[in-house]
């Protein structure tokens, strides 16, 4: 415990309090048996009582948000994480495709991405060359050149859930050619990027 008795009238008065005086206050206010470790809002209720300085707040959220035991003891509030369902194994090449995007690539002859095509059971890849800002039209018209024209209309694709494969033409792509989508689950990234790795 740190000893701020004699600091407390001089908080006041001053513009420019110690560091280490304000770690003993939020230390008293949060770390203490008597305080147990509460959250936010509470910890800048206690320390908010007796003190005051300037983006007290942001102290205060940092404080209590790299607390070693809250990050280890505090439960979750979130629904748990769904369960890993594996992909099916696919009956013949090309039936059952992975798509995904690499970017953040240095531009060459004006592109700056690849879209990444793997079939699931020969493991063949495409790599595509396209921009980082293309849209539903164009990836439609790529898939079209590249996949569809050489290998036919896959069964399933799976995708990660990122725009240009949650867009219109999806919906209106599957529903006239008979293609059913599945979308990885949030939490199971890995499932598909082994795939495209």
């Amino acid at each position: 415990m740190c000893c701020l008795s004699k600091y407390f009238f001089i908080l006041s008065c001053i513009s420019f309090i110690p560091f280490f005086i304000v770690a003993c206050i939020l230390i008293n206010r949060h770390d203490s048996k008597v305080a147990g470790h509460p959250g936010e809002a509470k910890t800048y209720e206690l320390v908010n009582r007796d003190y005051f300085w300037l983006k007290m707040r942001s102290f205060v959220k940092d404080f209590v948000r790299t607390c070693h035991q809250c990050l280890r003891n505090k439960p979750k509030h979130h629904a748990p994480y769904g369960l890993l369902k594996p992909l099916p194994i696919p009956d013949k090449p090309w039936d059952d495709i992975t798509m995904d995007f690499v970017t953040g690539l240095p531009k060459c002859e004006g592109y700056g991405a690849i879209l990444v095509i793997v079939d699931q059971l020969s493991k063949m890849s495409l790599y595509i060359p396209t921009k980082k800002t293309i849209n539903a039209e164009g990836l439609a018209r790529v898939f079209m050149d590249h996949v569809y024209s050489k290998h036919g209309l896959p069964k399933t694709i799976v995708t990660d859930r990122g725009s240009p494969f949650d867009s219109k033409w999806r919906r209106e792509f599957n529903n006239l050619l008979g293609t059913k989508t599945w979308f990885s689950m949030a939490y199971h990234l890995g499932q598909m990027d082994r795939q495209n790795e």
